[in-house]
């Protein structure tokens, strides 16, 4: 497969990670424990596996080893995947859950744009 497409699965996939986060997080807040539960969490599972997948495909592809930055953004996959968790136990504090997930996103984001080590 194309370097382009595996781009485009990663992005797509990181896209349903945030989604499942998101909701987690606005269901957490709201105090609810509904059904809606249980399907973002699978949302979220198969976002991680997407997003590990592709993210080893464009590796594959690019030929590089493991550099700092790949390094990096295993971590950042590490504990958008243990998110979960603390979404689960801290509702009250959505909104900076909300925000340090932005965060984490944001330097995902710029560890695969800019290589930075």
């Amino acid at each position: 497969m194309s370097l382009v497409f595996y781009k485009v699965v990663h992005i797509f996939g990181f896209a349903l990670l945030l989604a499942a986060l998101g909701g987690m997080v606005s269901e957490a807040a709201a105090g609810a424990t509904s059904p809606r539960w249980r399907s973002l969490s699978a949302l979220h599972g198969v976002a991680l596996v997407l997003v590990l997948l592709s993210g080893f495909g464009m590796l594959a592809k690019l030929g590089g080893g493991f550099p700092g930055w790949v390094i990096a953004k295993l971590l950042i996959w590490l504990a958008l995947g243990a998110a979960v968790v603390l979404v689960r136990r801290a509702a009250r504090s959505s909104v900076a859950l909300w925000l340090g997930l932005s965060v984490l996103a944001a330097a995902a984001g710029y560890l695969a744009i800019y290589k930075p080590f």
